[in-house]
């Protein structure tokens, strides 16, 4: 409850729309937005090997980068459609039509994909704020794992005392 709030509180400030609730359900839109935040709820707790071992980078064992790849597309084309749905409206007062008469006056830096850049991090600043419990978990998981790590070098490598 205190999520679909506060989500709706930053997306109706970004976008102007809100995507939670009992009377948004049926609203497509706010089902591909919900399904984005999940899948990339999903990808928040994914460890990929090649961050751990750098070797073995250009493997993709377990799909990982593919799933981020696709979510990554299927986040751009939501978002582009948000900056025209915007570009083509301008009554109302949103972060994306401030950037939008932003581009108007400096096209060459206020891109779209700036646009876009700025909306996503807003969306996953909020998203980590709200489940900073869910990540301390997993950073204490990948912190023992370091640990043991450094420790399994560190006992199996000889130091030379001199």
């Amino acid at each position: 409850m205190l999520l679909d709030l506060t989500c709706n509180i930053m997306m109706r400030m970004v976008a102007g729309k809100r995507y939670y609730g009992e009377d948004v359900k049926e609203i497509e839109e706010a089902r591909i937005f919900k399904e984005i935040m999940e899948e990339f709820a999903e990808c928040i707790v994914m460890i990929n090997v090649g961050d751990l071992i750098p070797m073995l980078q250009w493997v993709d064992f377990t799909g990982h980068l593919k799933k981020l790849d696709r979510l990554g597309k299927k986040m751009d084309v939501f978002l582009q459609g948000l900056v025209d749905e915007h570009r083509d409206n301008r009554d109302r007062n949103t972060m994306i039509n401030r950037f939008l008469a932003l581009q108007e006056e400096q096209p060459e830096y206020y891109t779209d994909e700036v646009i876009k850049g700025h909306v996503l991090v807003s969306q996953i600043k909020l998203f980590l704020m709200l489940s900073q419990k869910f990540v301390r978990k997993h950073m204490m998981f990948l912190f023992v794992f370091l640990c043991d790590s450094l420790t399994f070098l560190l006992v199996s490598s000889p130091l030379s005392i001199s």
